[in-house]
């Protein structure tokens, strides 16, 4: 009697306060690893259907190990491996790196005067590659389209994401050879050199971020929309880094005006997990980010790092119980009224509809997304479901009509 009592609880306090309201738009998800993680680091979203596929980071001086000399063994290995499960690849190339890591470029790019040293270096360890050097510009030109000769014909290779914009000297009061309308132009020009390197089917995105010096907003706003009107105008998709719902990112308005002009894709990254809200007090959920993602920036992907634990106890189950609003179509709905109340009794679960209702279809799934138990073609004023045959754990119920969402409901068994 104990665990019926607390199944009662705990299904009518989430039913009343934690009911799932499907998306308004229904962005593809790819799974996010970091550059030089094992190819099996892959594996959690081979077998998920809510994963078109993976991101892959790789650094450019692997890429390149020698000037003019390629390798591209680990991308080919890695699209093999992924389009082997019928998933897809998006690569991502590393010119950056953080937290006193060693640089991610070329020797030559660091040594050779032509250069200027390739990169700058701050007092956080942060290696950041000097868009606004021309020269620098032309090699990654050429990596491009090294890289679009051999990816171009492949059906399983999605597209390549640029590096974000965030980046500029040590020092504002010493920029050396930096100016913020060189960092622009540099932007503009590498979005422009790899779009015209890959195909027009391949997607582009380009993050956008906080430019540098100087510090004023409004002349850093004015140009990360400069940089945002020619991705649209060339067909680039972009984004932000990070999808946050404390520090929006400058550009998030922006992606709002662009919606279905372009790609917009945001990427949920390790500092993107485990915070606390402080609207709320509570530890920011997937389902908090995917609807900020999905409603407010509109984006069409979204790459989630794979950080344990938050991406097998959060994400997957989240992505799999708004599974069916883009199967079917419904991530138009935005009524949040709920047509349908619980209640328990003597082992079952029984949905009291506010008014008869037909043709309803009720899906349970489980916490991995694994369909249970499907009823279809229910008419009447109310559904019993017993649970005395589910092992205990977390489970959703999805109710259907006629490609519309009713309602999905979380809950937990116990025995």
């Amino acid at each position: 009697m104990k665990n019926l009592i607390l199944f009662f609880l705990m299904f009518t306090a989430i039913n009343s306060f934690s009911q799932v309201t499907p998306l308004s738009k229904c962005p593809k998800n790819y799974m996010q690893t970091f550059p030089g993680a094992p190819q099996s680091s892959l594996n959690p979203m081979l077998t998920n259907v809510d994963f078109v596929g993976g991101l892959r980071g790789y650094l450019w001086k692997d890429l390149e190990p020698t000037k003019d000399v390629y390798d591209l063994s680990a991308i080919l290995s890695d699209l093999n491996y992924v389009q082997a499960a019928g998933k897809h690849l998006m690569i991502q190339l590393g010119v950056k790196s953080f937290g006193f890591n060693p640089s991610p470029l070329p020797a030559y790019i660091l040594t050779d005067p032509e250069y200027a040293g390739g990169e700058v270096v701050s007092s956080n360890g942060t290696h950041t590659i000097k868009r606004w050097n021309t020269n620098v510009i032309i090699r990654l030109k050429k990596l491009y389209q090294k890289l679009a000769d051999t990816l171009n014909s492949r059906s399983f290779y999605d597209g390549f994401v640029l590096s974000e914009s965030a980046g500029g000297p040590t020092s504002c009061s010493s920029p050396g050879d930096y100016t913020i309308i060189g960092l622009r132009d540099g932007i503009i020009q590498d979005m422009k050199n790899a779009r015209n390197s890959f195909s027009s089917n391949k997607i582009i995105i380009q993050y956008l971020n906080y430019l540098s010096c100087p510090a004023n907003l409004a002349q850093q706003l004015s140009y990360l929309k400069q940089i945002s009107d020619t991705a649209v105008h060339y067909s680039i998709g972009f984004g932000g880094p990070d999808i946050s719902l404390i520090t929006p990112n400058p550009v998030d308005s922006y992606q709002r005006l662009y919606n279905g002009l372009t790609k917009l894709a945001d990427a949920v990254q390790i500092e993107d997990y485990g915070y606390i809200n402080p609207h709320t007090g509570d530890t920011v959920r997937a389902e908090e980010i995917i609807h900020y993602g999905a409603d407010t920036l509109k984006d069409d992907i979204i790459f989630w790092l794979n950080r344990s634990p938050y991406y097998a106890n959060d994400v997957v189950p989240t992505l799999a119980i708004h599974r069916n609003d883009c199967q079917t179509g419904i991530g138009h709905q935005s009524s949040n009224v709920t047509p349908f109340t619980i209640s328990h009794v003597s082992g079952e679960t029984i949905i009291n509809f506010n008014s008869n209702y037909q043709d309803v279809e009720l899906t349970l799934y489980n916490v991995l997304g694994k369909v249970i138990k499907e009823y279809r073609n229910i008419s009447g004023s109310s559904i019993r479901i017993s649970y005395s045959d589910l092992p205990s754990g977390i489970y959703f119920i999805r109710l259907m009509q006629i490609n519309n969402s009713l309602g999905v409901v979380k809950f937990m068994v116990t025995h």
